[in-house]
């Protein structure tokens, strides 16, 4: 008796699919173009893009081929539809490695980071949005 199909995995797979190719797409990229960057043969660039994920050691190549990470591309698939994810840039990719990679303190210091960091830039729109309402008025 043959297995029935995860809908799951494959909504997933398709989803890492779209933001593989849409990467390549962004960066003006062949399938060939991603095997010349490290990543995996064109062949199998194409049949990811089509659905077929490849195992892990190869998605990974490819998504690092493409300049991101795993963690970039997982979260665009899951990120709610006409929501861009909050990770899918290097820079951001390379905070969350740097993160991965730190012991706890050096977590917990890249934490604190980041809030100083949100807080003034919360401060600096509730300022803007008090300038704008004083024009207005």
């Amino acid at each position: 008796m043959a297995k029935a199909p995860d809908i799951t995995t494959d909504i997933l797979a398709q989803a890492v699919a779209d933001c593989l190719k849409a990467r390549r797409l962004e960066l003006d990229w062949s399938a060939t173009d991603v095997q010349e960057h490290g990543g995996p043969t064109y062949h199998t660039v194409l049949k990811t893009e089509a659905g077929k994920l490849p195992s892990l050691k190869v998605l990974e190549r490819h998504v690092i081929a493409l300049g991101l990470s795993l963690r970039d591309v997982l979260a665009a698939a899951v990120a709610p539809p006409g929501r861009e994810p909050p990770l899918f840039s290097r820079d951001a990719s390379e905070v969350a490695r740097i993160f991965d990679q730190a012991g706890p303190s050096g977590q917990a210091a890249l934490r604190e980071m980041a809030r100083v960091l949100d807080l003034a830039g919360r401060r600096r729109r509730l300022a803007l949005t008090h300038a704008t309402h004083r024009r207005a008025l």
